[in-house]
Order: structure tokens, then sequence, then C-alpha cells
């Protein structure tokens, strides 16, 4: 089994405890994380390395709350080296991997849902 990439106590404890609405969270949660990935690729494009750290702070707070601990610090990472505007060289990649991480979490959190039920 791989490493959990969501802290079941951190979205319990953000849920309440409350499967429902740990179930509305979640789902709200993944038709809007696509969002994200789409407005930092195109900030980026447009060399708008502030707006990326605006983006990428909003991305480490829905991510914190899905309990996707590891993901919002570097979420977190992204926003601090962009805070005052500065490129980030390795940015494609640190997207790719977040992107990945992101979907295994989706999934294992599917998982976890599944197991409430």
């Amino acid at each position: 089994m791989s490493e959990l990439l969501f802290a079941v106590d951190s979205l319990n404890k953000h849920t309440g405890y409350d499967q429902g609405l740990l179930k509305e969270m979640f789902n709200v949660f993944k038709s809007n994380y696509p969002e994200y990935f789409e407005m930092l690729k195109e900030r980026s494009e447009q060399n708008d390395w502030q707006g990326v750290s605006e983006i990428a702070h909003r991305a480490k707070s829905a991510v914190a709350i899905m309990g996707m601990t590891t993901i919002q610090e570097e979420f977190g990472e992204i926003e601090l080296k962009t805070d005052n505007g500065d490129a980030l060289s390795d940015f494609s990649n640190r997207m790719n991997l977040l992107e990945s991480k992101i979907k295994i979490a989706v999934s294992q959190i599917e998982d976890y849902i599944e197991t409430l039920s």
C-alpha cells in the first residue's frame, strides 16, 4: 500500500466528523482543483509570478482543508518563491508533480469515503 497523501484526522477535524459534510467538501474540491492548475499555468505563461503566488496561496488553503499536508507545503513553497515576482525555473515540473500527487490523494480519499458507507 502506498503512503497516504492526506491526513485522515485532519480531514475529519475540518468536517467535524460529519460524513455528509466530508463527502460534500470532497466533491467540491474534486471538481474545483483542476482550475487551480489551469490558472497557475496561465499566469506562468504570462510571466505573472505574483499572480502565481496568489493562486498558489488559494490552492494551499484548499488542499489544507482536505488534509493534504505535504501538498500544502509544496504549494506554500511556490507561493513564497514567487511572492516577489521571481520566476521558478522548474515551475512546469513542480506543477506536473503536484497534479500527479493530487490525483493520487483524490483517489485515496475516494477509497476512504467508500469505507464510510
